[in-house]
């Protein structure tokens, strides 16, 4: 007498291909509900409060990050490029400024560290509207 059986690779698998699935699909959400936990804190005060500096620059102790670009678009931005609170901070207060007006008309200031990274920012708004690596052109 002969049994039919099912292919036992076949199942295998199945099984493996949704364990596969499930694994993935856990580790995503997992990466997605907690990206940069203290840096994304550190943005959220930025975007919702600003950044204090001691001496006023231009007449501003305190920048802002515009609110052109989500809280996920600028942590971002800051992880990517380098940047955390106390960076932007001693740029405020140490780097080099050099003032420009944009293609709108804007009058902004550019401020540069060491290293040729730098902010964009509105003295009049006291906004930070970029922040900007070395490799960036301007």
């Amino acid at each position: 007498m002969q049994v039919a059986h099912s292919s036992p690779s076949k199942l295998n698998l199945s099984w493996l291909l949704i364990l596969l699935f499930t694994i993935a699909t856990g580790l995503w959400l997992l990466r997605s509900n907690s990206p940069d936990d203290d840096l994304s804190a550190e943005v959220q005060e930025a975007l919702d409060s600003g950044i204090e500096i001691p001496v006023a620059l231009n007449g501003c102790n305190n920048f802002k990050l515009k609110d052109f670009k989500s809280l996920k678009r600028w942590t971002k931005q800051f992880r990517t490029r380098g940047f955390n609170k106390a960076k932007v901070s001693d740029m405020l207060q140490h780097g080099r400024r050099e003032f420009f007006t944009d293609g709108r008309g804007n009058n902004l200031l550019r401020i540069f560290d060491a290293d040729g990274n730098y902010l964009v920012l509105d003295p009049l708004t006291c906004e930070i509207w970029q922040i900007a690596p070395n490799t960036f052109l301007y």
